[in-house]
């Protein structure tokens, strides 16, 4: 017999140790700690942490040395999630016309790195990658899922706020080994 109903609260817990197999460099693992708790069956919160290619099969490549690379980016380290989600279809009328995903509004936030990067000043002037600003390394999604009627399983409207100084670009850095600093494109002739 449970200590607390789980129509009070429900927890669950995920240890994952996984493989990269998509973005270079690959076959490094990563281990990663999720905790949710659903409380009233009507708001869900979530954390996690990750250390992020924690076993480099070549740490040369995965952690670069700043003395051999100024300024280079290295991959890994240490990422910190969480989570909100609430479900109000439980406070309208009309229950059995509503899907099990509809009226959800949710919101995540990810700080992709723990650990304070400043730039490097020995790297070129228009390459000089930082992040010394949590801020910078944080982006937050929020969004609702529109109620479908169950015409849907999920339709969900996204926004996402990122204060990012770089593009999102994984190929900057594969293919540079720098952040690139972001671009706009104006268009026109010349």
């Amino acid at each position: 017999m449970p200590f607390i109903s789980e129509e009070i609260l429900k927890l669950s817990h995920d240890l994952m140790l996984t493989s990269e197999i998509h973005l270079w460099p690959l076959k490094d693992y990563s281990l990663s700690y999720l905790l949710n708790t659903t409380l009233f069956k009507f708001a869900d919160i979530g954390c996690g942490i990750m250390a992020d290619r924690l076993f480099a099969i070549d740490d040369t490549v995965t952690k670069p040395p700043r003395a051999d690379n100024p300024g280079r980016f290295r991959f890994g380290g240490t990422k910190v999630m969480v989570r909100l989600a609430f479900d109000f279809k439980r406070f309208l009328p009309f229950r059995e016309l509503w899907g099990e995903n509809d009226w959800r509004i949710y919101s995540e936030a990810c700080w992709n790195g723990i650990k304070n990067q400043p730039a490097d000043s020995n790297a070129p002037a228009n390459l000089q990658p930082g992040y010394s600003d949590l801020k910078k390394r944080l982006p937050v999604v929020f969004g609702i899922n529109v109620p479908t009627c169950k015409l849907l399983d999920v339709l969900s409207v996204e926004g996402e706020w990122w204060d990012n100084d770089y593009a999102n670009s994984y190929w900057a850095v594969f293919n540079v080994g720098y952040n690139m600093p972001t671009v706009i494109y104006r268009g026109g002739t010349g």
